[in-house]
């Protein structure tokens, strides 16, 4: 009899303990599972603005071929104009299309190849992590910065979103 006594008496000290680390083990786990809800978000995101900017900067050099240079020169070159108008159009019906407002987006065109050096403005954007680009044939490069809720990383850094960085490139290539 003195045993269960004692065993009760033991248990009921030890509740209080196990109260406090389950309320610990509650708060790891929501911190956790809004950690991995961040990554996941900001997964997604990237490979949609992936996506998106890959889409309009071969939008950009379809439409903007200048079939005329062929004629004059016997090379085929961009139309600037009407390459960055085609690729910002179609970035902005996609982002439309999905409810997105706040958004960076710049555009730019390389109508007989060379180097454009800054482009992308953050490193992260393109994958070989470079931020000068260049190509040796007729180029569109379309950079999209993107700004995503997040919750756990936002009681870190305290801020309420974090930008996701995407840059694509499509190139005239000759036939020959």
């Amino acid at each position: 009899m003195r045993f269960r006594r004692t065993l009760c008496q033991r248990l009921g000290e030890n509740r209080g303990a196990a109260a406090l680390w389950g309320a610990m083990a509650a708060v790891v786990l929501a911190l956790s599972a809004a950690a991995v809800l961040d990554v996941y978000q900001l997964s997604i995101t990237r490979n949609w603005a992936y996506q998106i900017a890959s889409e309009a900067a071969l939008r950009g050099v379809s439409w903007g071929r200048d079939f005329a240079s062929v004629a004059e020169n016997g090379g085929m070159r961009l139309d600037e104009t009407t390459a960055i108008e085609e690729a910002t159009s179609a970035v902005e019906a996609a982002l439309a299309e999905r409810g997105v407002a706040r958004y960076l987006l710049d555009v730019r065109a390389l109508p007989e190849g060379g180097t454009e050096t800054g482009f992308p403005p953050v490193s992260r954007a393109i994958q070989s992590g470079k931020t000068d680009w260049s190509s040796t044939e007729p180029a569109i490069g379309v950079y999209l910065e993107l700004a995503v809720p997040v919750a756990f990383f936002g009681l870190v850094s305290g801020t309420h979103s974090v930008p996701v960085h995407a840059f694509a490139a499509a190139a005239l290539a000759e036939a020959r």
